[in-house]
């Protein structure tokens, strides 16, 4: 299935590049802490920097016994408080509206790595987190980010909250991509909207995910408002077999979890 999401797409494979090209770090991204500087006095900031730093000086803490990550798992503070998920999240929401897409992109990646690699708290904790943070919003760009941040968890944690906020998409009419393709008579253009990608992305976790088998037929109408209106019915009126669905997905022993990266730059002079 092709998902177009052009606002936040936490995908790898926009970040594999030769080795020697230069990554400028981005403005907005913080810088890694000195190199001597105690991994018990990091900040949220501190810990983003190591992560999203490729080269980082000879000898510096965070790369200490070569645990990296696992070192600030081990030995941060921070690593206990749920909070410092928010507020990584917020440094990254708080980047100007008009940034290039790839680097705010880079930033939401890192913060996924940290929640994953770094933060030591249940995974209940975890998406409290990223629904306080939906919460605390006030501003319709941050909160549209949030949410679809959040949203892309769900497969990680298979909480109910998480895909509540793909299910609210289902009425946004907005035009998010255009697919164009040669006709005979003409390029056919295919218009993509936010509740039809929200739409397949729902299909795709209650098939694959969640492994439910359901009837697509009724939601995949030419009118896709109306198809949409009734997978949001559907969704409501079968929640509970959602949520059952859910937790018992997630209490599978040694459950195949999402791969994560980092993206990483280049360290400031």
């Amino acid at each position: 299935m092709n998902i177009i999401r052009l606002t936040i797409i936490t995908l790898a494979s926009s970040w594999i590049l030769n080795a020697a090209e230069p990554r400028p770090m981005p403005g907005y991204f913080p810088s890694a802490p000195d190199k001597d500087k105690p991994i018990t006095e990091y900040t949220h900031s501190d810990v983003l920097g190591c992560i999203g730093t490729r080269e980082l000086l000879a000898g510096h803490k965070f790369a200490e016994g070569k645990l990296y990550e696992a070192g600030l798992k081990a030995n941060w503070p921070g690593a206990k408080d749920a909070t410092k998920i928010d507020a990584m999240l917020q440094l990254v929401l708080d980047t100007p509206v008009d940034i290039e897409l790839g680097e705010l992109n880079g930033g939401f990646t890192n913060v996924r790595y940290a929640i994953r690699e770094v933060m030591d708290v249940t995974a209940t904790a975890k998406v409290d987190a990223l629904v306080r943070i939906v919460a605390a919003q006030t501003d319709p760009i941050k909160t549209a980010r949030a949410k679809t941040f959040a949203a892309g968890l769900f497969e990680e944690f298979l909480d109910p909250r998480l895909l509540a906020y793909e299910k609210e998409r289902l009425d946004d009419a907005t035009v998010v991509g255009d697919r164009v393709r040669e006709g005979d008579s003409g390029n056919i253009h295919d218009i993509v909207t936010a509740r039809r990608v929200s739409r397949n992305i729902i299909l795709l976790h209650l098939e694959r995910t969640l492994g439910m088998t359901i009837d697509k037929a009724p939601f995949r109408i030419e009118d896709e408002a109306a198809g949409c209106a009734a997978l949001k019915a559907w969704l409501t009126t079968h929640w509970t077999e959602i949520s059952t669905k859910c937790a018992e997905k997630a209490a599978v022993p040694n459950r195949q979890l999402p791969t994560v990266y980092s993206t990483q730059w280049d360290a400031r002079p």
